[in-house]
């Protein structure tokens, strides 16, 4: 009898680009099993990603499950690595310098996501400076009725201990204020 492994490489070869994880799941687990009901969410999960790691078996970009030329050549010994010609390992780094440009690309859009993020930052940092040199330092904070004056200054404490900034209020009016 041949093993789960070899059966399941017939059956990928048979169904090119159509088998998704759960796919090789199901066949896996129908091969001894009559119903779906009761099958784990992980069976044979790490016998599949073993088979990835050691390159017989791979992944495209749409999520299919396909062999490898490796794969190929090890079809009655699925979990060998021992097969191998030049084919198969210019096949390999064909295959990890796509996953490299991709994961590349995926960097690039996250630091630049970050460099605007941080453009942003300053930006609102400039306008809490601004906000902290109108209200504090030049003193207009005075022109407002109490209530107004006692939230701008709770607002204006977060935003400056936000920003490693102290604030002392030493005007006689906002005596009352401080805690």
């Amino acid at each position: 009898m041949k093993s789960k492994a070899h059966l399941l490489f017939k059956h990928i070869l048979k169904n090119p680009n159509k088998l998704k994880y759960k796919d090789l799941q199901k066949f896996l687990y129908l091969l001894t099993n009559d119903n779906l009901k009761n099958m784990p969410r992980g069976y044979w999960c790490t016998s599949i990603s073993k088979l990835k790691s050691i390159g017989n078996l791979a992944v495209n970009e749409n999520g299919f499950y396909f062999l490898t030329q490796q794969g190929k050549l090890n079809i009655d010994k699925p979990f060998s690595i021992k097969i191998q010609n030049d084919k198969t390992i210019i096949d390999n780094l064909k295959r990890e310098l796509k996953i490299q440009k991709k994961h590349n690309k995926f960097m690039y859009n996250q630091l630049t996501r970050l460099r605007d993020n941080d453009l942003h930052i300053r930006l609102n940092l400039a306008k809490v400076n601004e906000a902290i040199e109108y209200y504090f330092v030049e003193g207009f904070i005075d022109e407002l009725t109490y209530d107004k004056r006692f939230y701008l200054k709770t607002l204006l404490n977060f935003s400056s201990s936000f920003y490693d900034y102290n604030l002392k209020w030493n005007n006689f009016e906002n005596k009352d204020l401080n805690d």
